[in-house]
């Protein structure tokens, strides 16, 4: 996303994928959950602290935040189903920690 900070520095990370694709089982994360994202500069940890969905025209949740300092996974909701969809899955992560490789 061209609003978000880049993965493992301060403000909101967001992440997008398809939901038929990398984020199939998307809708099976639950708060609580772990989320770990492994780069070549680093490990970063995320625990899951809410899940939403909204209308694709709703992208309140897209914008960068420099104070933020948490991670957004979305993608298209249909219920389980693939395809086109007028709703958003988004699952809102804190950080846990972030480990960069020297």
């Amino acid at each position: 996303s061209n609003y978000s900070a880049y993965i493992g520095a301060t403000g909101r990370v967001v992440l997008a994928a398809h939901n038929h694709t990398y984020f199939r089982y998307l809708p099976n994360v639950k708060v609580g959950d772990t989320v770990t994202l492994t780069t070549d500069y680093g490990v970063f940890t995320y625990k899951v602290r809410e899940t939403q969905i909204l209308y694709d025209d709703d992208t309140s949740l897209l914008y960068y935040d420099p104070n933020a300092d948490d991670l957004i996974l979305y993608t298209c909701w249909n219920n389980g189903y693939m395809g086109l969809s007028d709703q958003r899955l988004y699952v809102i992560c804190d950080v846990v920690s972030k480990e960069f490789y020297n």
